[in-house]
Order: C-alpha cells, then sequence, then structure tokens
C-alpha cells in the first residue's frame, strides 16, 4: 500500500507540473508607452515642486528611474524643449 500511494503522489506530482505549464502566467508587463508616459508625468511634477532643476539632470534621473532607452530619453529631450 506505501508503494502505491508513492506512485500515486508521483504521477500526481507530473500532473501537476503539465497543468502549471498549461496555465498562463499573469505578469505585470505594462502596454507599450507606459514608462515614457509614467516618466512625462514625474519630471513634470519635479518641474512644478522644483522650477530651478535642470531638465536634463531631470531626464537623466527619470531614464534611471523608469529603465527607459537612449530612444525613450531622446523623446524626453524634445518633449520638455517645446
Amino acid at each position: 500500500m506505501g508503494a502505491a500511494s508513492t506512485r500515486l503522489s508521483s504521477s500526481q506530482a507530473s500532473r501537476d507540473k503539465k497543468r502549471q505549464k498549461e496555465i498562463p502566467v499573469m505578469t505585470t508587463v505594462q502596454p507599450e508607452g507606459e514608462d515614457i508616459r509614467k516618466a512625462v508625468k514625474w519630471i513634470s511634477e519635479e518641474r512644478k515642486y522644483n522650477p530651478e532643476a535642470k531638465p536634463a539632470k531631470l531626464i537623466e534621473e527619470a531614464c534611471l528611474k523608469f529603465d527607459l532607452s537612449p530612444i525613450d530619453a531622446e523623446y524626453l529631450r524634445n518633449f520638455f524643449k517645446k
């Protein structure tokens, strides 16, 4: 009886592993462009509370904070030149 229950547990574990592979994993992936929108909002708020802050420094900080690409950084520089 002990061997049968071990076999059953083993096959059940195998089925559980297969089910885990079939279940889609929910991730926290954001829609494309969400980080750049957050960065624009963050920089705007920082400029509101600290008008003397240099935009280039804020953009650099935002790129690190929101893990932005060099292309995103260029977009921010152009956006805040206006």
